[in-house]
């Protein structure tokens, strides 16, 4: 392993650990909101909707923006790396 394997590491580890922050702070938020939402319903509005929907809002559909947030960042850094590799292989390599 050598320097850049080092700073790969640590660069790719703290991207990881600010998504994972990013995605807790916005599941959090949004099982907030649906469960203040919830509260202020009334009882007609209430009466329509079950709590098994409510609390399905609150795990289920957060889990999945969560999981979003979380490897949404992953979409742009494989581009990028991509990219990069690509253009370190035509220069020391060339096109074929």
């Amino acid at each position: 392993i050598g320097v850049v394997g080092i700073v790969q590491s640590f660069a790719i580890n703290t991207g990881f650990l600010q998504s994972s922050i990013l995605a807790v702070k916005v599941r959090s938020a949004l099982a907030n909101m649906v469960f203040r939402k919830a509260v202020k319903l009334s009882s007609a509005s209430r009466a329509s909707v079950s709590s098994g929907d409510v609390l399905n809002l609150m795990s289920q559909d957060t889990e999945r923006v969560f999981f979003a947030v979380l490897l949404g960042h992953s979409l742009w850094w494989a581009v990028l790396m991509m990219l990069i590799v690509l253009i370190v292989l035509v220069i020391e390599i060339g096109i074929a």
